[in-house]
């Protein structure tokens, strides 16, 4: 659909931060498996910056 409609190689939703124990709780896993239904990755400030860095490929996942 990405590719299609937007002609977009990655979606992405995108944070410096982390998530919070009660966000974790509350939003974290729905966001997570939705995220997951419509192939948006989710980058977390840890992947943020490992990706800055050349070790986190979000296109290929690692």
């Amino acid at each position: 659909m990405l590719r299609g409609v937007h002609r977009a190689d990655l979606a992405a939703f995108v944070t410096t931060s982390t998530f919070t124990a009660a966000a974790a709780s509350l939003f974290t896993a729905a966001a997570a498996s939705f995220a997951g239904e419509v192939g948006i990755t989710l980058v977390d400030g840890e992947r943020l910056r490992a990706w800055s860095a050349g070790g986190y490929n979000p296109v290929e996942g690692i």
